[in-house]
């Protein structure tokens, strides 16, 4: 009589059952055979089991042995799912205990006696690795060394469990009674954020850095481009200003386009001070060697002749920082001026700031976005209202125009093309052609898809803020939204909506003014999409916003309706989805934040109330994939952060088939 060698296979977090959440398959079969005992037979593995903590996975392999004494015992591991792991590679050593089972034999009870050996998994390792693949091994005195079969040990075993134990954030989202004065800086988490660029350092944080603003303006005198940090993208610390002074570089750079055409310098108009400059949208990137870079934005207040004079104010003006240590606010160096606002007008800038078809400006020269394409090029990406965005090709040493650039002022397009091409444009011409109401590109490379994708912030930023996206094969255009339409070549509205002003059915908040994104990912095939966002009431005061993107199956980008919480991504039933759920219907309406209309998904199949009432639905549990009528929806879970309290939840989200509307929904109950 012999107990065999079972083939356990992968244990996944979906069976996950029982206290502690103790994976186990103890599956004995016996035979009556008298055979002689083979060498296999002297020692061989049977059972395995995974338990998690919500953190650690530790695994138990049964196995039953007459040799002895051991030398070795543990875990082997590889990242290869393909391989079988050996003593050659990844080992965590184990301890032994001894055991004994009861099993069941035809008519009777038989007591079995075996030996376990176990050893941890830390989170970590399977956080950076996602899985692993291992096998119990155990090192006999001779030398010889016997393997389990192979087994999967990897996040999705500790999902289950981090799941149940889940707490919320719980910062608060209107911080105007609590948290607002600087002296409370370090209470803010993502209070007082506007324009937010974020990236990854080598040292495993997420920088964030952000136009100049708070509520109360209680940043004015302590710097400006503050940075805050976080290691999970929910819990943010804030580090302080990044540049303590308006660099001298601005003042002279004005005083001398402002000589080119005969204007008085600066120094003869009042309240140019400290104060008086705008410092907006910085963009920032690692390069990847060691070196960060800041693309930031200096706007000069006033008329470009003097205060008494009509002409359009806010002249913009690019610089660039650099620093090697990001977690020293103090370290970054300033490198100087990159680019300004080109005119197209000549000199004949004498216009009403009313006049907004007489703007002089041709571009304007705030708001960068910067990329380092694969081929090793880099570009800035930049524009603001005026007449459009462009792309500017940039020297990867000095992080300056690769091409020089020109007069700054001329009498047509072409005579200031050295400033950049456009690739994007919301309107082709008429009254609203020099005031597009559209700024705050973005743009990122998906090696996946191999696309470049251009974000774009549409409206005004109080309460009709919203985002829409674009791609193309080539990082200079042209540029396609969803619809198939070519808006470098054809300016028009762009689609998808990616966020847009919306309030839930059971929300206490109504969230307005979300848009100028930020769009990273975490090195590992997760991508985030960031911005300020402001409530109804009071309007002026902003909170950041983190989301996931997700990705469609023909290549595009969907934000996940809800904030991101650090939910853990358990595998999700067919069962769950089955409830109540809050659906927004995202169609393009400014001043006009979407409503939220509930409907109930049922046990019977079909959808009662709301939008979908009366259609079909279905959940793929393989795909992770909802279907409601003919409708497909990716499906993840995330916290509700509008519900009191806070919860995880269960997300929807999908573009309509005709790409016109964004289709956002949430389990209620």
């Amino acid at each position: 009589m012999r107990i065999n060698n079972i083939n356990i296979g992968v244990i996944k977090a979906a069976t996950l059952s029982l206290p502690l959440y103790l994976f186990t398959l103890l599956l004995f079969s016996c035979s009556d055979s008298d055979e002689a005992l083979s060498e296999a037979d002297l020692l061989h593995f049977d059972a395995v089991t995974l338990e998690s903590d919500g953190s650690d996975v530790t695994a138990a392999a049964k196995f039953y042995s007459e040799l002895s004494p051991l030398s070795a015992y543990g875990y082997v591991y590889t990242t290869d799912a393909e391989k079988d792991p050996t003593i050659a590679d990844y080992i965590l050593e184990g301890t032994v205990s001894n055991g004994q089972r009861t099993v069941q034999q035809a008519s009777y009870i038989r007591n079995i006696d075996y030996r376990e050996v176990s050893a941890t998994f830390p989170s970590a390792l399977l956080e950076q690795y996602g899985a692993v693949y291992a096998r119990a091994f155990v090192t006999v005195y001779n030398g010889k060394t016997y393997y389990s079969d192979k087994i999967e040990v990897g996040t999705s075993q500790t999902a289950e469990a981090k799941l149940q134990s889940y707490e919320a954030p719980d910062y608060v989202d209107n911080y105007t009674l609590a948290n607002t004065e600087w002296t409370h800086r370090n209470r803010w988490n993502l209070a007082n954020v506007h324009d937010p660029s974020i990236m990854l350092a080598d040292d495993g944080y997420y920088y964030m850095y952000q136009t100049d603003a708070s509520w109360g303006n209680v940043h004015w005198g302590h710097g400006h481009f503050m940075c805050r940090r976080s290691k999970d993208l929910v819990n943010w610390e804030f580090l302080g200003p990044t540049m303590q002074k308006c660099p001298s570089w601005c003042l002279e750079k004005l005083n001398e386009m402002r000589a080119e055409v005969g204007a008085l310098p600066l120094s003869n108009v009042p309240d140019y001070g400290e104060g008086a400059w705008g410092y907006w949208a910085p963009v920032v990137r690692n390069l990847g060697n060691g070196t960060y870079r800041m693309y930031y934005s200096i706007v000069a207040p006033g008329y470009l002749f003097n205060a008494t004079t009509s002409g359009w104010g806010e002249r913009g003006m690019i610089g660039m920082m650099e620093t090697q240590t990001p977690e020293d606010v103090t370290s970054w160096v300033d490198k100087g001026y990159v680019v300004s606002s080109p005119s197209d007008r000549g000199t004949n800038w004498k216009v009403s700031p009313g006049s907004y078809d007489q703007c002089y400006f041709l571009y304007n020269g705030i708001d960068p976005s910067y990329i380092v394409t694969p081929e090793g090029e880099h570009w800035l990406i930049y524009g603001s209202w005026h007449s459009g965005i462009v792309a500017l090709q940039i020297n990867a040493e000095t992080g300056k125009p690769l091409n020089e650039l020109g007069s700054w002022y001329g009498t047509s397009a072409s005579a200031v093309a050295s400033y950049g091409k456009r690739i994007y444009s919301r309107v082709a011409s008429g009254y609203w052609a020099r005031w597009q109401g559209s700024e705050g590109p973005e743009i990122v490379y998906n090696p996946e898809t191999q696309y470049y994708y251009l974000f774009l912030a549409y409206d005004g930023l109080d309460i009709p803020y919203n985002t829409r996206v674009l791609r193309s094969r080539n990082v200079d255009g042209p540029f396609l939204d969803i619809t198939g339409a070519d808006r470098t070549a054809n300016p028009g509205d762009a689609y998808p909506i990616v966020t847009h002003p919306y309030h839930w059915t059971y929300s206490a908040n109504t969230w307005m003014g979300i848009s100028h994104v930020a769009v990273f990912n975490d090195g590992k095939g997760q991508w985030f999409i960031s911005s300020q966002a402001r409530l109804s009431d009071p309007n002026a005061m902003m909170l950041g916003h983190v989301r996931r993107l997700l990705w469609t199956e023909d290549g595009w980008p969907i934000a996940v309706p809800e904030r991101y919480g650090n939910v853990p991504q358990a595998k999700i039933t067919a069962s769950e989805m089955r409830g109540t759920w809050d659906f927004i219907d995202i169609t393009y309406e400014r001043d006009v934040a979407k409503e939220g209309v509930t409907f109930e998904m049922r046990q019977t199949g079909k959808c009662t109330g709301g939008a979908f009432n009366g259609q079909a639905w279905s959940f793929d549990e393989e795909s992770q994939t909802l279907t409601i009528g003919s409708q497909k929806f990716l499906v993840t879970r995330e916290c509700d952060y509008d519900s009191n309290p806070r919860r995880a939840t269960i997300c929807f989200c999908a573009y309509s088939s005709d790409g016109k509307h964004t289709y956002w929904g949430k389990r209620l109950w």
